[in-house]
């Protein structure tokens, strides 16, 4: 066991998720249209990546991710 109050816990986990937003702050400032990038029907409740749509996004983003990561 660590042997460490609730309250500092409390404190770590305060910490690491103001960390975390800090990082991940310039996702705001992404501005891609996704559906007009990739050709998506924007009124589609799902996206199916298929062979196709997982080659044109790893090559746009020069990626090599798996059709079931994409």
């Amino acid at each position: 066991a660590l042997n460490i109050k609730r309250e500092r816990v409390r404190q770590i986990r305060k910490g690491i998720l103001e960390n975390l937003f800090s990082n991940l702050q310039f996702l705001k400032n992404l501005n891609d249209d996704i559906y007009q990038k990739y050709s998506l029907d924007e009124n589609q409740q799902f996206i199916n990546v298929d062979e196709d749509l997982n080659k044109l996004i790893n090559q746009t983003n020069d990626t090599n991710f798996s059709a079931e990561f994409n």
